[in-house]
């Protein structure tokens, strides 16, 4: 099995990172130091699943507007669940880019006792899931 690394998203450093570029990122970072055998923090149950949920509103009704992007199991059965922002995208009803769907579903996870994080960087996800 060929295992992408961080190296390919970093060769040209003055493209802009996107959303979906971050949550490449993201998710490479997670599976190759939490969900490899061998990893520094491996256990069998880690997973990180990317739901993407862009535009598909309309032709995919699995997929509930405002779903977080990503949904993460660490040690747990139950799932943290992390929204990813392009970094300056201050839109949206609380400025931090959300939109109502968005910030709906964060008050679900709140409701339910569920972390919910918004993160802008794979540095920023990284504090996240060192500080859990």
């Amino acid at each position: 099995m060929h295992l992408t690394t961080l190296k390919n998203f970093n060769k040209n450093k003055q493209m802009a990172k996107s959303e979906s570029r971050i949550q490449s990122e993201i998710v490479i970072w997670f599976r190759n130091n939490y969900c490899r055998k061998g990893a520094p923090k491996y256990n069998p149950f880690n997973l990180i699943a990317h739901v993407k949920n862009e535009h598909a509103f309309g032709r995919d009704s699995t997929v509930h507007p405002g779903f977080a992007d990503l949904i993460i199991f660490l040690f747990s059965p139950l799932p943290i669940f992390v929204e990813v922002k392009e970094p300056g995208n201050l839109s949206g009803p609380l400025k931090n880019g959300q939109s109502g769907y968005q910030v709906d579903f964060e008050d679900w996870c709140n409701k339910i006792g569920r972390p919910y994080f918004i993160v802008r960087s794979l540095e920023e996800f990284m504090q996240v899931i060192e500080n859990l």
